[in-house]
């Protein structure tokens, strides 16, 4: 009981010191966990036995009956091991065969980093052509917000249009976000679709919609509010743009792809101001003067500030006419010239339309543009492996380099970090096993059980809706440590036995193990699976979006793991003694001749 529990909470330090964001959400639960294990050991070694002496001291004068149910339990174990007899080998063969192809699928099931949280809210981002003014942002709003509120049948719609003052989350006025609270009654996935189909009439415009604790999350991990972003970095903006440009359709083509985007592929337009150096020479003006004036008259200049009640302060700027600060008058600009005259600003200027990229990301030091995707249901460690495989093959301009960033790369990182420490334990748990046992086979036996345990895991889930999330890889963690403890209890009892009784039969020793713990291990099973069921029934819930999948991926591997630990282990005993019989019975032989 100690080993065992030792094991479990041995078992739970990979997801205790795990990093990152997935660190952050499942360490607690690890913790609570391996206390909670702590606490029932220290119980079952003092509490426990106190009680059953106050408490059962007369029961040995009782005799021992067993129920209805442990005799049928008895009866068809009693059948099912007479059958393992016949041919120990072709069980332990087969049981190999299956924890070995669910070692082999283990890594190649695709899934989430995190499920799908069902907060009732989804956030919708739609930017406008950059340069939008906010009065036509805003009738855009209204636009949508109408659609959203009759076509899907919102009940409630929140639309914010640019930023406040100070506000940490700046945004232009050109995009919108817009907070979509969903009836009770409605998938979010299934209105997210609707969503993006609606709006896909709307030219002119890019759209996302995310959950809203799934958007902040995509923001933690890439700074963009797709669950997939494949990151261009250099030093050369064209290049990278090219390069981002040539990459768009093949991603856009990408099997379980969907909604591709590149926003820092948008240019807003401009109007280039190209100066006439010769006519700024006569007239005795400076480029500065008259770039400094354009600024001026058409955005205005900072002069003091106003001291507003409330402890606030508002800005006073000086700016020209309205009629000279659009468009169309702009090459009326007064500009003042060194004889104390005013000429117009086309006297120097050379006014043309041009464009420049909206908006220049930086990272370490260097541009980036981003392009962003999604990926269906289930499906985004396997996009992220095919967008792996195609930018691996592109050829990108000189200095140019990539990185696939968001959840698809937390995933992996999480998950190869979790795989790492989780072998370094189980290395040392063997030889924890090794030393207790004082038997590498006896210890191979016990931890041999988890691959049966992850074969039930692995077929739990091929049913979860987002695949097989962080929160079920920490569930294969955590079915560990409770198949070890069982494995430890049929073990141990076999070696007790023939400790006990030296010149027994093995085989016979080994059954008789068997079947005496046939009941303790099916009920500590059966504890922890009963248990967990609750959570497990409660997948696609909000509220158990972590512990769901968890749960779901135990309870099936409890199921695989304590039915073919009952029969593979000692099947493998029976055909190891048969074995060495075999092998001492041919060397007999041999030196006889």
């Amino acid at each position: 009981m100690v080993y065992a529990s030792l094991i479990v909470v041995a078992v739970l330090t990979p997801v205790i010191i795990l990093g990152g964001l997935a660190g952050r959400i499942f360490s607690p639960l690890a913790e609570a966990y391996a206390l909670a294990v702590s606490a029932s050991l220290v119980v079952a070694l003092t509490v426990t036995p106190a009680l059953s002496a106050l408490l059962l001291p007369s029961f040995h004068k009782l005799d021992a009956r067993e129920t209805w149910f442990a005799r049928v339990l008895h009866r068809a174990y009693h059948n099912a091991l007479a059958r393992v007899g016949r041919a120990p080998g072709r069980v332990v063969l087969g049981a190999v065969l299956l924890g070995g192809g669910a070692l082999v699928a283990l890594p190649l099931l695709g899934g989430a980093f995190l499920p799908d949280f069902h907060a009732g809210v989804l956030i919708a981002e739609i930017k406008a052509a950059p340069g939008t003014s906010l009065a036509e942002t805003t009738l855009l709003a209204r636009r949508v917000d109408a659609t959203l509120r009759h076509e899907a049948r919102l009940p409630r719609v929140v639309a914010r249009v640019g930023r406040a003052t100070l506000d940490e989350d700046a945004a232009p006025v050109d995009r919108i976000e817009m907070d979509l609270v969903l009836p009770p009654e409605r998938d979010p996935d299934t209105v997210g679709q609707e969503i993006r189909q609606l709006l896909a009439r709307i030219p002119g415009v890019q759209l996302s919609v995310e959950g809203f604790l799934g958007e902040r999350i995509n923001e933690i991990l890439s700074g963009e509010r797709a669950p997939i972003a494949v990151k261009f970095y250099g030093d050369d903006l064209h290049a990278l743009r090219g390069a981002a440009r040539a990459m768009l359709p093949k991603l856009a083509h990408v099997t379980g792809v969907e909604d591709v985007r590149a926003p820092g592929l948008t240019d807003a337009p401009t109007l280039d101001l190209h100066l006439d150096d010769a006519r700024l020479d006569i007239a005795g003006v400076r480029r500065s003067n008259v770039v400094d004036g354009t600024a001026a008259w058409r955005q205005g200049l900072h002069v003091a500030d106003e001291n507003v009640p409330g402890g606030f302060s508002v800005p006073v700027v000086m700016a020209g006419e309205r009629g000279l600060r659009g468009r169309s008058r702009l090459a009326d600009l007064p500009i003042s010239t060194a004889r104390s005259s005013v000429l117009p600003l086309s006297s120097f200027v050379k006014i043309q339309n041009g464009s420049e990229p909206a908006i220049i990301h930086h990272e370490g030091g260097q541009r980036v543009v981003t392009v962003t995707a999604r990926a269906g249901s289930g499906q985004l460690s396997s996009v992220a492996v095919r967008i792996e495989q195609l930018m691996a093959g592109a050829r990108l301009p000189a200095g140019t380099s990539w990185k696939l960033a968001g959840q698809a790369a937390q995933r992996r990182q999480a998950g190869t970090e979790l795989a790492v420490t989780a072998s370094l334990v189980l290395a040392a748990i063997f030889a924890f096993l090794w030393l207790a046992f004082g038997s590498i086979i006896d210890a191979s036996v016990v931890l041999g059980g988890l691959p049966l345990g992850l074969a039930g895991g692995v077929a739990a889930a091929l049913f979860l809706p987002e695949g097989l999330s962080m929160a079920g890889l920490v569930g294969f963690v955590t079915l560990a440590g409770i198949i070890s403890r069982n494995g430890i209890m049929l073990v141990s009892r076999k070696n007790l036995l023939q400790s006990a009784s030296p010149a027994s039969d093995p085989e016979q020793i080994v059954l008789q193990a068997a079947r005496e713990r046939l009941l303790p291990i099916l009920m500590t099973a059966a504890a922890a699976f009963f248990s967990l069921l609750p959570l497990a029934a409660s997948l696609g819930r909000a509220g158990s979006e972590l512990e769901a999948p968890m749960a779901f991926v135990v309870c099936g591997g409890l199921l695989s793991s304590t039915a073919l630990n009952l029969i593979a282990v000692p099947a493998f005993y029976l055909w190891r003694q048969r074995w060495l019989a075999h092998r001492s019975s041919s060397a007999q032989h041999s030196g006889g001749g």
